[in-house]
């Protein structure tokens, strides 16, 4: 419509036109003029008052009420994408030092704050003069309070004071021996939070005590409920460095939560009022700042944000393979016949055939859909339910008649009831379903609890621009590394006398099935087609596949139109800074590409395996060999040094994106002089690995094409082991008197000594000259060493390390300092090897999880839960568990009291019922069991010599001085060995090995099998621990 002459018009958002129905009419009651010209803009249909007798007016609420009619406002359009929901919830907590006097005073701060709940401490009310908070400010003028008063003496006491419009409900209140508490529900309207007020009057216990009890205490309460604010006067100085103060944090580690007030809360420079979260829940902390003073305390106020997802809606394009006539396409696929005896034209032939059967069965087809988290039980049943329980809502409500109400009440009833099954039944097989893949598991627990995405991409003004910055950075990354070392002359390899592998032995289609059937179910837009659906097919595609795969093998040529890479770029770790360094580029490789790397990888590892050619100390990638394994043997050979009063000094490499700057010529001399590979099988990996091309793919939006000179790709099969054999050859140029260990491109360099000045001197001296010669190697194999990742550690008893002065190594003209624990595989290593660090830090991640499964715990059933626990929590306290043998007891309960929770967490169970019954009920063994479970395994391997070399070396057999007629029972059993003191040496894997091993029975180490080995173990364990239950 055109605009009027003299008329000013103004836009309204739909939050501003809603918010008039809350105001009353007449703040808001216009002149006629102005009415008239809303109506003439079309804006609000008014009409004249009329004559004639007024009618009755019929509503329950009247339009005065609601300040205007609804009916009179013209909606905007729906937008296809929704701005987000956000609800801020402002908290605070304060010292008040008796409200009794100062409610008023407090009750402004709250208004003036914004504060829509408040835990306050030391109120000094009592349950003889309830007037005194009855009356409160704090309990009028827009806000209600609750209290738990201290008994039977004066002072103290927790209150709870929130907004009048804030469901709450006060759930326990009580006194402790050190501590007072309170626990409060309040309901929000995205959210429920479970408030938890704390004061300890400093007088009462030392703060060893508190710290013991407050950790009891939340014991019984974190596991019962979520999304937990803890607030109030701790009297803890959490800024000093003491035994309570580090008891503390390391107990909310392990229970999960986090700490936020880092900011002096007393006049004197003190930290004492604290605020405690979960580290996951549904709320989002904002910010923590200091408030005004109102004692000797100040305010610590806290924002927080609930926050919901933006519904986008998008485009798709997709083919309906559940219509698609199956029979119809087995027959055409029957037909399929390819003659080519060339690769590239055999593949382009079988693609270009695929793709028309498709197009004829399945068309691509497009659509518009809501992204938002699927809901398979909201299925046509549960659909119907709704529609009749609205549909007596609706009688009811028009009405208003007794029996109308009963039969929506019993509709509603009934609907919730089968939404409920439905969820439960559901969630549940999809859980059972995704049984042993954790990857899969930790995505369904994530989308189901609405945690942020795990990916995030860095903020740029243009989104499509980001796929083209993303590859920019990772090409100029590998060039600028490449630049650096052009100066270096390439690594000549030493030749070594192997037998030559020459060509690659066809494979049969058994041999392909098998190799097919093991290779994961994932697709990439390069895909043809979908993996699923090519084994639903394969009995149909087989003999085609297999010719494929044995064509490219025998001829040496990959082919060319699957040598392109789609580069997804993913978070390394989540938490970090959103910037292009902090991002690994994964290459997405079709199905058939993959399968012909798998088929290749195949046959080398034979000759790999047969003639014993990789490095011994290399673990990755490998048959046997795990993390784990490589931890084993690193800790018993440091262990080994304590017990002989010798100190270990270890640096621990990384590199500088080693996969990407990985050299093909110096790969392919590699693999000619120390691995045999020649002919044919050489000519296929030349051709695997150049040329290669790649696209950088972000949220649907692709980048250019970029070549690659060089790189192996990570994401696909034969990468990481041709990566094992280019780094191998590091192996061949480090001094005898120096270990080193290695996981693919995490490196360790070890070397002991007797703590003396003279002999730390030379360690010191020798380890510093064998970082040269890695660092000379690595510039010659084109890779770059990171020397401000690269870190060093002492490793020794208390008493050795005091005599060592070592505080910093010279690597490559960086000094890096020593540190007191380092990360490596995983697995957190201290100096003095008591893994406390190591035990709050899988604690930690472990409650993380147990939160998120807690949260969903009523739409899973039993079997679904425990499948979840044992995935996702129970994985992370038995991970290197066994170089936990001989931790404290106290660091041991911290994950027995994990395992625990899980265990009456998976039976739906109270907290006050015995942990010990549910172990039972689940057949579960005690962490303590759990441990020496995983050693004998270990031990079980070594027998039968399915163990890495590194571990079996360390198992001598026990041999008899004389021959006796006992000597027959020996056998099979290994040598403890033997020391004087065995401090140290009783936790290393060489003596707590042969010896629990030595300890079991004739027919437990006599298994036929691995699982024969661990069911009868775990019996025997099963009925020691429960023997007396």
């Amino acid at each position: 419509m055109d605009n009027p002459q003299g008329t000013v018009r103004r836009s309204y958002s739909t939050s501003e036109l809603m918010n008039y129905r809350s105001v009353p009419r007449r703040l808001i009651k216009p002149d006629r003029d102005v009415l008239e010209r809303l109506k003439g803009l079309e804006i609000l249909n008014y009409r004249r008052s009329r004559s004639g007798k007024k009618k009755n007016k019929t509503h329950r609420i009247s339009r005065k009420q609601i300040g205007v009619n609804p009916s009179n406002l013209i909606y905007p359009k729906r937008c296809n994408i929704l701005s987000n929901f956000a609800e801020n919830v402002i908290c605070l907590t304060v010292n008040c030092r008796s409200l009794v006097k100062k409610d008023v005073l407090v009750g402004q701060m709250l208004r003036e704050q914004n504060v829509d709940f408040a835990i306050l401490t030391e109120t000094w009310y009592s349950d003889e003069k309830q007037y005194q908070f009855e009356t409160s400010d704090l309990n009028q003028n827009g806000y209600k309070i609750s209290v738990s008063n201290r008994q039977n003496r004066i002072g103290g006491g927790v209150a709870l004071s929130c907004r009048s419009s804030i469901k709450m409900r006060k759930l326990f209140s009580g006194t402790k021996s050190c501590f007072e508490y309170g626990i409060w529900q309040l309901v929000f309207k995205s959210i429920t939070i479970n408030c938890i007020g704390i004061y300890r009057p400093p007088s009462l216990a030392t703060p060893n005590q508190f710290v013991n009890e407050f950790f009891q205490f939340l014991e019984d309460i974190v596991p019962k409920y979520s999304n937990l604010i803890i607030m109030g006067d701790f009297n803890l100085h959490i800024e000093e460095n003491s035994n309570a103060i580090s008891e503390f944090n390391n107990s909310l580690d392990a229970l999960g939560l986090i700490q936020h007030v880092d900011f002096p809360t007393h006049i004197h420079g003190r930290s004492l009022d604290l605020v405690i979260t979960e580290f996951t829940n549904g709320v989002d902390l904002v910010s923590c700042e200091a408030g005004p003073f109102l004692s000797d305390h100040c305010a610590v106020k806290v924002t927080t944000r609930v926050q919901k997802e933006n519904i986008v809606s998008k485009s798709i394009s997709f083919r309906n393979f559940k219509n698609m006539n199956k029979q119809n396409f087995t027959e055409d696929l029957q037909k399929l016949s390819l003659d080519s005896d060339n690769v590239e034209t055999f593949v382009g032939e079988f693609e270009n055939t695929i793709e028309s059967l498709l197009n004829t069965h399945a068309p691509m087809q497009e659509k518009t859909q809501i992204c938002r988290a699927p809901k398979p039980w909201f299925n046509e049943t549960i659909m119907s339910l709704k529609r009749l329980m609205r549909k007596s809502e609706r009688l009811w409500r028009k009405h208003r008649k007794p029996c109308d109400y009963e039969i929506y009440k019993s509709s509603m009833n009934k609907y919730h009831h089968e939404l409920r099954n439905e969820k439960h039944s559901i969630l549940s097989q999809k859980v059972l379903s995704f049984k042993g893949d954790s990857k899969k598991l930790y995505k369904f627990v994530k989308d189901l609890t609405g945690s942020k995405a795990e990916n995030p991409m860095p903020a740029v003004e243009n989104e499509n621009e980001l796929p083209d910055k993303f590859a920019d950075f990772f090409m100029n990354k590998i060039k600028t590394i490449r630049d650096s070392l052009r100066d270096f002359d390439d690594y000549k390899p030493l030749f070594k006398d192997v037998p030559l592998f020459t060509s690659f032995k066809n494979l049969s289609e058994d041999e392909v099935k098998t190799i097919i059937n093991k290779l994961q179910c994932k697709s990439c837009e390069l895909d043809i087609l979908p993996t699923k659906v090519l084994k639903s097919f394969l009995s149909e595609l087989l003999p085609v596949i297999t010719k494929l795969v044995n064509l490219s093998l025998s001829q040496g040529v990959f082919p060319l139109r699957w040598k392109q890479a789609v580069v997804r770029p993913l978070l390394k770790k989540a938490g970090l800074e959103l910037i292009y360094s902090n991002y690994r580029p994964v290459s997405n490789l079709s199905f058939l590409s993959k399968l012909i790397e798998k088929c290749a990888l195949y046959r080398l590892n034979e000759h790999v395996k047969d003639h014993d050619l990789l490095p011994t100390n290399q673990s990755a990638y490998r048959q046997f060999h795990s993390c784990e394994s490589a931890l084993l043997r690193l800790v018993n050979d440091i262990l080994d040094g304590m017990e002989h009063q010798e100190v270990t000094a270890m640096i621990a490499v990384d590199l500088s994106a080693a996969f990407d700057t990985v050299d093909h010529s110096i790969l392919i001399k590699v693999l000619e002089y120390q691995y045999g590979v020649n002919g044919t099988a050489l000519k296929w990996i030349d051709s695997y690995l150049r040329p290669r091309s790649c696209r950088v793919n972000v949220s649907s939006t692709t980048s250019s094409e970029r070549q690659l000179e060089c790189s192996v790709p990570q994401g696909s099969c034969l990468g990481p082991w041709l990566y094992l054999v280019y780094a191998g050859t590091l192996f061949d140029i480090i001094p005898p008197s120096i270990t080193v260990y290695g996981f693919a491109d995490d490196h360790t360099a070890n070397k002991r000594f007797v703590p003396t000045l003279t002999n730390e001197m030379d360690a010191i001296r020798d380890l510093q000259d064998c970082a040269v010669h890695i660092n000379t190697w690595m510039n010659s194999n084109k890779l770059k060493m990171n020397n401000a990742k690269t870190e060093f550690i002492l490793f020794g008893s208390r008493h050795q390390l005091s005599k060592c002065q070592t505080k910093e190594i010279i690597i490559c003209g960086d000094v890096i300092k020593s540190k007191t624990c380092i990360r490596y595989l995983g697995a957190f290593l201290d100096e003095t090897l008591n893994f406390k660090d190591h035990i709050t830090k899988k604690c930690k991640t472990a409650m993380m999880n147990y939160y998120k499964i807690k949260c969903i715990r009523s739409y899973l059933s039993k079997e679904a839960t425990e499948t979840l626990v044992l995935s996702l929590v129970i994985s992370h306290l038995d991970y290197c568990n066994v170089i936990l043998f001989g931790i404290s007891q106290t660091d041991l309960y911290k994950l027995q009291r994990i395992q625990n929770m899980c265990a009456k967490l998976v039976l739906n169970r109270s907290k006050y019922d015995s942990a010990k019954q549910a172990l039972f009920d689940l057949h579960w063994l005690p962490i303590k069991a759990r441990i020496t479970f995983k050693i004998l395994t270990y031990m079980y391997n070594c027998h039968v010599g399915n163990a890495p070399s590194y571990l079996i070396n360390l198992l001598n057999p026990q041999v008899s001085k004389r021959l006796l007629r006992s000597s027959e029972s020996s056998i099979g059993l290994y040598a403890v060995p033997y020391n004087k003191k065995k401090t140290f040496q009783i936790e290393a894997f060489s003596t707590i090995g042969p010896k629990l091993w030595n300890e079991l029975g004739t027919n437990v180490r006599n298994s036929e099998s691995l699982d024969t080995f661990k069911c009868r173990l775990k019996t025997l364990y099963f009925e020691n621990y429960f023997e007396l239950f």
